[in-house]
């Protein structure tokens, strides 16, 4: 059998309620995000993106153009706040409250208020940015990609290894 076939070969049901799933590419991380987050109580907050620029570039900025969270969600920081205390790129939290204009969020011993963070491209050819995106420097983080991952200590995982070998694998 081939590595797919033996990874899905193991595939069993987990007991681990608070384990990061893994995925192969965003699509999957997405949906399992979307759907997890949908089994908290309550009624998302949404927060729209406030975008300019090149519509191909905005897709690959990591800032969500639509951020759906729920006090308690997981979620990860995309961005270093602050290097020192460790709020840095990779950081998970929980979302404590949403308000209209901030969000309030648990990062370990730190319970911090996250305001609007512009991300953008830059075209070393046209010398100029070409993209921006206004927002929370945040994204759910029930799931994440394996690329995402390295690097990253986590207590539990499961891993998704349904896309491993598709022809639409991206990171």
């Amino acid at each position: 059998p081939n590595s797919a076939e033996l990874l899905m070969s193991l595939s069993r049901p987990t007991a681990y309620k608070d384990a990061i799933v893994l995925c192969a590419d965003n699509f999957s991380v997405d949906l399992c995000n979307r759907e997890k987050l949908s089994d908290l109580p309550g009624n998302p907050n949404f927060y729209k993106a406030q975008d300019d620029g090149s519509t191909a570039a905005l897709r690959k900025i990591m800032a969500p153009r639509i951020l759906a969270v729920k006090p308690h969600a997981p979620v990860m920081l995309l961005t270093n706040l602050d290097v020192p205390s460790g709020l840095v790129n990779g950081v998970r939290g929980h979302v404590v409250v949403c308000d209209p204009d901030k969000l309030r969020v648990q990062f370990d011993d730190k319970e911090i208020s996250l305001k609007g963070v512009v991300f953008s491209t830059y075209d070393s050819r046209q010398k100029r940015v070409i993209a921006s995106r206004e927002q929370f420097p945040v994204k759910l983080c029930y799931a994440m990609t394996i690329h995402k991952a390295q690097g990253l200590e986590m207590d539990s995982i499961v891993v998704d290894a349904r896309h491993i070998n598709t022809h639409h694998h991206t990171n």
